[in-house]
C-alpha cells in the first residue's frame, strides 16, 4: 500500500518535503514472515475476530462510489472474468484490468491503495449484519440457498420460482427499512417517487455470479409488468462462499509479534546434523566485503563454517550499540539526505527501504551518523520550516499537504478527499487541460463556505423587471468602476450601470401582504435606483391545491407579459392586482384571475392565450 499511495501522489508530480526531527512514515501492509538465525523459518500468521470480506464486492463499491453508471457494466465483467474457483487474486486482477480499461488514468492506482488499505470492508460488512437479521430462523447454512430476496421486510424468499406466490404485495402494511436508493446498484421504475410503502425488493447474493444474474432477470420482468417498483442488490455471502478470518498485518502487528518472542520464546542452538548440501544453507551475495556465495562454491568443505561466520556477523550488525549524543543530534537531517541521495537510483524502492529502515531504527541508525548533509538539504529544511510555521507547526510536528489542503495522516480519513480530487482531475483533463495547468489548479485552497451563495440571481425561477447592463432607462450612466472609488453621500447606492446590487423578494401573490412588498419594490423602480429586482411566486401553504394553481397561474401570466409586452408592463399588472385585492380585502379566485388578465391584456394585442 505504501508504494501504490506514493504512485498515486506521482499522478500530481511527487515533491520532496524533508522536516527536521520528524519524518513521515506510512506502514506496508504485507504479511509477516519471521525468519530466526538458523536456516529453519517460522511462519506467524494473525487472524482477527472479524471476518474477511471478499475483495470483489469491495471492488463495486468503490465504482459505485466514483462512476455509478459503471456498477452494472462491472457486474457483468466480473460474472464472465472469474468463476467459483478463482482466488482473491484472480479477483482482484480482474477488477484492476476493468478499471484501466473503463476508467481514466489514475483511478486504477487510487484502487489499489483502496483495495490495499480495505476501505470498504466495513459497508460490506454491514449489508452482512443487516442480511443476518432476515436469515435468522432460516436454514442458509448449506449452499442450496446462497441468495434470497427480502419483500417488505417480512418476506424472505429463497427460491426465485416462488416469488410470483407473493404479489401484488399489500401496500398498505408494506413497510421496507435500510433503503439506500441512493446506490448506484438501484434499479427503479421511472418517474417514481420512492416511500417506505414502495414495493422494492431487496436482493442479497453473492457478487458477480451467474446466479444473481438469474435473480436479476426475473425481478427486471416483475418490475416491467409493475408488479415491482424496483429492486436494490446488496452483496451477501455465506460462511461457505466467501467468508474466512481476517489476517493483521503491518507495521503494529511485527512489533506486537516480535514482543511476544523475545518473552515467550528461547533461541537455542541447533544440533543438526548438516551435510554439505549447499540447499540447506542461504548465503548472503555481499556481507562486510565478503561474497559468502563465492566463497561456498570455492570452498564445500566448509559451508558449515561459512554459513556460522555469515550468521555471526549478522548477529553483531544487529547489537544495540549506544551512541553519543553528537552522533543522534542529526539523525532526522541524515536520514532525510539518506532518502534523497537513494532515490534517483532506486526510485520507489527507495521508499521500501525506508520502510525496512524504519522497522529496525535502533539497529539501523548506527549506519547514518557517519552521513554527511549537505548545505542545500540544511537550506531546504530551513526553507521548509518558516512556510510550516505559517501554519502554527512547530519543530517535531507533522504536517501533510494534498494538492495545497491539509490533511490528517489517516489514509481513512483522506480517502474521500482523494476521490473526489481524482474526479475533479480527471474532469479538468478531460477539458483538454495540460497535467501542469491542472497540478497548479488544483493547489489552491477555496473556502466552499465563502463560494455559497443565499439566492442565485442567475435562476430560471427568478422574474427580473429590470436589467441595469442592458434597458435604454439606464444608458445615461457610466460603466466605469472607478465611479465606486467617487466620495458620495452615506447610504446612496452608485448610479453604474452593472448589476451589482440585487433585490430578490419571494412572494404569494395571492395573499394580501404582498401589497407592501411590492410597494417597495415600487420604489425602487420609480426612482432609479441602481439594483435589480426580481421575483420568486411561491404558496404559502403548498399543501393547498387551489392555491398552489393560483399561484402558477400568476406565474405563467406574469411570464407572458414579460415576454410579449415589457417587463415593466408585467410589474404594473401585477401591482394593479395587489393593489385592487388590499384596497378590497379580498383575494381573487383562479376564474376571477383568468378575465382580469384577458381584461388588462384586451386593448395591447389581439389573440387568443391559454396557460396550462
Amino acid at each position: 500500500a505504501l508504494a501504490t499511495f506514493f504512485e498515486f501522489l506521482d499522478i500530481y508530480y511527487y515533491i520532496p518535503l524533508c522536516m527536521h526531527k520528524s519524518f513521515f512514515h506510512l506502514c506496508s501492509l504485507f504479511s509477516l514472515v519471521c525468519f530466526t538465525s538458523c536456516s529453519k523459518k517460522v511462519d506467524v500468521l494473525l487472524k482477527a475476530n472479524w471476518d474477511n470480506q471478499p475483495l470483489i464486492a469491495q471492488a463495486g463499491e468503490f465504482i459505485g462510489d466514483v462512476n455509478p453508471s459503471l456498477y452494472w457494466s462491472f457486474f457483468e465483467y466480473i460474472s464472465n472474468c472469474i468463476t467459483d474457483s478463482s482466488t482473491d487474486l484472480d479477483c482482484f486482477n480482474c477488477a484492476l484490468k476493468f478499471c484501466t480499461q473503463y476508467m481514466p488514468f489514475g483511478y486504477s492506482q487510487l484502487f489499489e491503495f483502496v483495495q490495499g488499505l480495505q476501505y470498504y470492508a466495513p459497508r460490506v460488512q454491514m449489508y452482512r449484519h443487516i442480511a443476518q437479521e432476515y436469515t435468522q430462523g432460516y436454514n442458509f447454512s448449506n449452499n442450496s440457498c446462497n441468495i434470497f430476496v427480502v419483500l417488505c421486510d417480512t418476506i424472505v424468499v429463497c427460491d426465485i420460482t416462488l416469488l410470483d406466490t407473493y404479489l401484488p404485495l399489500n401496500l398498505t402494511t408494506c413497510v421496507s427499512k435500510y433503503l439506500d436508493i441512493g446506490h448506484p446498484s438501484t434499479l427503479l421504475l421511472s418517474n417514481i417517487n420512492i416511500t417506505s410503502n414502495s414495493a422494492i425488493a431487496v436482493v442479497y447474493g453473492p457478487f458477480g455470479r451467474q446466479i444473481t444474474f438469474n435473480y436479476f432477470a426475473k425481478i427486471k420482468s416483475l418490475v416491467k409488468v409493475d408488479l415491482l417498483t424496483g429492486f436494490v442488490y446488496r452483496p451477501w455471502y455465506t460462511s461457505e462462499n466467501g467468508h474466512y478470518s481476517s489476517l493483521l498485518s503491518g507495521y503494529g502487528v511485527e512489533l506486537a509479534i516480535k514482543d511476544t518472542e523475545y518473552h515467550t520464546m528461547d533461541d537455542p542452538t541447533f544440533e543438526d546434523d548438516y551435510d554439505t548440501d549447499l540447499d540447506q544453507f542461504l548465503f548472503i551475495p555481499t556481507l562486510d566485503g565478503l561474497n559468502f556465495q563465492v566463497l561456498s562454491s570455492l570452498y564445500i568443505s566448509y559451508s558449515q563454517e561459512l554459513y556460522s561466520l555469515q550468521n555471526r556477523i549478522l548477529e553483531i550488525k544487529q547489537q544495540l550499540l549506544p551512541l553519543k549524543k553528537w552522533q543522534i543530534s542529526d539523525l532526522g537531517l541524515q536520514l532525510c539526505q539518506w532518502l534523497l541521495n537513494s532515490f534517483p537510483q532506486m526510485g520507489y524502492n527507495a521508499l521500501y527501504s525506508l520502510s525496512e529502515f524504519m522497522k529496525f531504527f535502533p539497529v539501523e541508525c548506527k549506519q547514518l551518523y557517519l552521513l554527511d548533509i549537505t548545505d542545500g538539504l540544511r537550506k531546504e529544511i530551513l526553507y521548509n520550516q518558516r512556510i510550516m510555521h505559517t501554519f502554527g507547526v512547530e519543530n517535531g510536528q507533522n504536517l501533510f499537504l494534498l494538492n495545497g489542503v491539509i490533511q490528517i495522516l489517516d489514509p481513512f480519513t483522506m480517502m474521500p478527499f482523494l476521490i473526489n480530487e481524482m474526479s475533479q482531475f480527471s474532469k479538468l483533463e478531460s477539458l483538454g487541460m495540460s497535467p501542469i495547468d491542472i497540478y497548479s489548479l488544483m493547489q489552491l485552497d477555496f473556502d466552499l463556505d465563502e463560494m455559497e451563495y443565499a439566492i442565485d440571481t442567475r435562476h430560471d425561477c427568478i422574474f427580473h423587471i429590470n436589467d441595469i447592463e442592458n434597458d435604454i432607462e439606464y444608458s445615461s450612466w457610466t460603466r466605469n468602476l472607478h465611479e465606486l472609488l467617487r466620495p458620495t453621500f452615506p447610504g446612496v447606492i452608485r448610479q453604474i450601470r452593472r448589476n451589482f446590487f440585487n433585490l430578490v423578494m419571494c412572494l404569494d401573490p395571492s395573499e394580501l401582504y404582498t401589497y407592501h412588498l411590492l410597494k417597495s419594490a415600487d420604489y425602487f423602480f420609480s426612482n432609479n435606483i441602481a439594483v435589480t429586482i426580481g421575483f420568486i411566486f411561491l404558496s404559502s401553504d403548498a399543501t393547498d391545491v387551489a392555491k398552489s394553481e393560483i399561484i402558477e397561474s400568476f406565474s405563467c401570466f406574469f411570464s407572458f407579459l414579460s415576454n410579449n409586452i415589457s417587463q415593466k408592463f408585467a410589474f404594473n399588472w401585477l401591482l394593479d392586482i395587489s393593489t385592487f385585492m388590499f384596497s378590497n380585502n379580498r383575494t381573487f379566485s383562479l376564474q376571477e384571475l383568468a378575465n382580469n388578465f384577458h381584461k388588462y391584456t384586451d386593448n395591447k394585442f389581439i389573440f387568443n392565450f391559454s396557460c396550462s
